[in-house]
């Protein structure tokens, strides 16, 4: 049974969803709205958690109903999302649903959980090609999370974490069942997991979601890959999973450090869920820490990163009094979610400068193109209505388009563990684009909308721009404002071009300044 792999489930139930009250009536409001994942997962949960298996028997049931999978040529499949048709599926349901069919059919007994979890097994091996769910190449076999009629091998995006997904639903049907056809499948997902490892890879740097388009990978993503191979490891043993599992650890305890400070009322713990490569977005999970010098302890806890209702100093940041011996202090940073934690990293604790740093300001010049033109000394005005062209030639880029330049006064060194900062008045929100100027290159990215208001914060992380691990300095900043996309004039007043050496730093700016969030 699955669900005595205890600890290895963990992948297919780290899932919570806020409305979802477990009632029938719940339940069958996620069944219409949700997705096939979605349902499966929360079936797996209730198993797991020993519920009653007669209840949740009648509930796989709605799912087959639904999806008509006593019928020949049924599968479970997705309503029209982003680009995809209505109709695509996903090797991530299209194997853990026969985990689930199976717990049911040894749990109760009745085969028709098991003929169905057969079925659906068989269908799942073959190519996406024909209706399946696996690509087969050199390489190995991959496991496609987005698949539809008509893809080709060339359309696969390669998404790592629904690979891995499917690739342990796999491995783990094979030893329940012993079967030696996914015995044999297993192995060859894993020979296309090793085959590609290195693509997903920028060393020392972060780690890629996906490879088509090729695509940084989200912090959340990077914590439940690790989870992925922490679980493919106690499956097989396989010592690449390890490895994999101990990168990511490594980049999480680089970039999102636990460290101490000196403070007026003594050394303070410092942990920051703000962080590379999406800065603005907290998207961390809950954090919990645990330290011990030996002799005493502490615990503490970054309860609610992403309510937005508080000020991002006071949620997403650990600030708290530690009275151990740091020379022999170790600490263990969790994520937490659903019940269930996962080990981020081990850390000693290293004393950071005092708190009352606000971050390391840059000087620079400012000029103006296009739809943006100075207003006085330092004020810029955001004008949608200026025309570049001639009034007879249809609006182009000239016209829709205004640029803030910041060149620094000396070009400066920016290191991938560092973040970015513009802090800048508005009356009126605008949408934003940012260029880096390095070495005579250019790394574009777009950004959130800002907001109106005093102190709007665009945070940067270089993780965050495709392409921007070549940057050696910032030699220029080029902010570009989307004018066919704001309603007015705005005027907007630069304050701080800020480089943030340390979450403390971070810390002391958001809480002395109280910033505008892009999240908030």
């Amino acid at each position: 049974m699955f669900t005595t792999y205890g600890a290895l489930m963990k992948p297919y139930i780290w899932f919570q969803l806020p409305n979802y009250d477990g009632s029938d009536a719940g339940f069958k409001t996620l069944l219409e709205n949700g997705t096939p994942l979605q349902s499966a997962v929360q079936l797996m949960q209730d198993l797991i958690a020993k519920k009653d298996p007669a209840k949740i028997a009648a509930r796989v049931d709605l799912m087959i109903a639904k999806w008509k999978l006593n019928e020949p040529g049924s599968r479970l499949t997705y309503p029209a999302y982003k680009t995809l048709e209505a109709g695509w599926w996903s090797a991530m349901d299209e194997w853990a649903f026969p985990m689930l069919l199976v717990d049911l059919w040894q749990v109760t007994g009745e085969d028709r959980f098991k003929i169905i979890a057969d079925r659906m097994i068989l269908e799942s091996q073959k190519e996406v090609s024909d209706g399946g769910t696996v690509w087969r190449d050199s390489n190995g076999c991959w496991f496609s999370e987005y698949a539809w009629t008509g893809m080709r091998q060339s359309d696969e995006y390669r998404v790592l974490n629904g690979h891995l997904f499917a690739l342990q639903a796999v491995g783990m049907l094979a030893a329940v069942l012993n079967d030696s056809q996914l015995k044999s499948l297993f192995k060859c997902g894993v020979d296309a997991t090793k085959a590609r490892e290195a693509k997903y890879s920028i060393p020392d740097y972060w780690t890629r979601y996906e490879l088509n388009p090729l695509t940084i990978d989200p912090t959340h993503y990077v914590i439940f890959e690790t989870m992925q191979f922490d679980a493919l490891e106690g499956l097989d043993g396989d010592a690449f999973f390890h490895e994999q599992a101990e990168k990511r650890r490594a980049l999480l305890k680089k970039f999102y450090p636990l460290v101490a400070y000196n403070a007026a009322e003594g050394t303070e713990l410092l942990l920051s869920a703000v962080g590379p490569p999406h800065p603005y977005i907290i998207d961390t999970y809950p954090l919990s820490i645990a330290c011990s010098d030996g002799k005493s302890q502490v615990q503490y806890s970054i309860a609610d990163p992403t309510n937005e209702h508080v000020s991002v100093d006071a949620r997403a940041f650990l600030r708290k009094p530690i009275n151990l011996d740091l020379n022999s202090t170790q600490c263990i940073v969790e994520a937490t979610y659903a019940n269930l934690r996962v080990k981020l990293y081990e850390s000693t604790v290293s004393i950071q400068d005092p708190i009352s740093s606000t971050g390391q300001t840059i000087d620079f010049t400012q000029s103006t193109l296009l739809d943006a033109y100075p207003d006085g000394n330092i004020n810029v005005i955001v004008d949608p209505s200026r025309r570049t062209t001639a009034p007879s030639d249809p609006p182009s880029y000239l016209d829709t388009q205004g640029r803030l330049i910041l060149t620094p006064k000396a070009p400066f060194n920016w290191p991938p563990e560092r973040l970015l900062g513009f802090d800048f008045d508005a009356d009126g929100a605008l949408a934003l684009g940012i260029s880096i100027i390095s070495g005579g290159r250019e790394y574009f990215r777009y950004y959130p909308r800002s907001k109106i208001g005093q102190h709007n914060l665009i945070l940067l992380s270089r993780l965050g721009i495709d392409g921007a691990e070549s940057i050696e300095t910032v030699d220029q900043i080029v902010i570009y404002f989307y004018t066919d996309q704001q309603p007015g004039i705005v005027h907007l007043t630069p304050n701080r071009l800020i480089r943030f050496n340390s979450p403390v730093e971070l810390y002391g700016y958001l809480n002395d300044v109280k910033p505008i969030f892009p999240e908030e």
